[in-house]
């Protein structure tokens, strides 16, 4: 994938992504990109400007943020119901542009932000985190959250994620696909929809991460299910996972990162 220039970390609060929303940048709402004073109070008001609004987009330009926890509205027929995304706009087709850059004063940097208090319904994709191999996505804190949509989490390049009593209910893929993660930590994550030929948790190359408290519905196929070899490194505690089929397995097999995504609002 090729990606430069410009940089940006996009947020979406009750926004239908297949029409025109409005945006909201939290850079009018009081919050600096340079770490310099929380942005707390910026990321809230920009939400709630966007609940008045009936919906839209908040825009987290390229920076450094500190906040804590952020309570966002919930979702309903949504594109993506929390998406987190460092990225670099593309550049003309005729330029070549490797797949990791430098780090420099350009690089989007995102850490420490947490998200609670959502109930995400009819959604295309649950959760997206999108870090750069570069830059990861670091110390991102989402809780109390449950989720029902076409696809369900999937995440890469992050460092310190933290998914507390997160709920996903997917009608396909994996509820949780993670990738490129280190310094994992899975506590109380669960879905009430599992599907039998697919994992509820696929993990890849997430050396060292921690399963903690996580139940397993009756129905479950195979609850965790990691590459080859990467078992090992995976920290289990105190989880209920007598009611899978299997409960971990190592497998080749991947599933897409970037799934297909249909066009059509959700049926009702």
């Amino acid at each position: 994938m090729n990606r430069r220039l410009p940089l940006a970390l996009v947020l979406l609060a009750g926004a239908n992504a297949w029409s025109a929303v409005p945006v909201f940048n939290i850079l009018d709402y009081g919050a600096h990109n340079d770490a310099s004073t929380p942005a707390t109070g910026a990321f809230r008001s920009a939400i709630q400007a966007a609940k008045a609004a009936g919906g839209g987009t908040v825009y987290v330009p390229a920076g450094q943020y500190v906040s804590g926890p952020i309570e966002l509205v919930s979702n309903e027929d949504v594109g993506r119901g929390i998406n987190v995304m460092s990225y670099y706009m593309m550049p003309p087709e005729n330029v070549k542009m490797p797949a990791e850059e430098p780090v420099s004063e350009r690089t989007p940097v995102f850490r420490n932000i947490a998200v609670s208090h959502m109930t995400i319904n009819r959604a295309r994709v649950a959760i997206d985190l999108e870090g750069l191999p570069e830059m990861p996505v670091d110390g991102l804190r989402i809780s109390d959250v449950v989720a029902s949509a076409e696809i369900g989490m999937k995440a890469y390049n992050t460092v310190r994620l933290e998914l507390h009593n997160v709920q996903v209910n997917a009608q396909s893929g994996p509820a949780f696909l993670i990738r490129d993660s280190k310094e994992l930590e899975l506590d109380a994550v669960s879905t009430r929809t599992p599907l039998p030929e697919t994992p509820v948790i696929r993990l890849d190359n997430c050396p060292g991460a921690t399963l903690r408290a996580s139940k397993a519905s009756a129905g479950t196929g195979t609850f965790l299910s990691v590459a080859p070899g990467e078992l090992k490194s995976v920290v289990l505690i105190g989880n209920a996972l007598g009611s899978a089929r299997k409960a971990t397995e190592e497998s080749a097999k991947g599933f897409p990162m970037v799934p297909e995504i249909s066009t059509e609002a959700p049926a009702r």
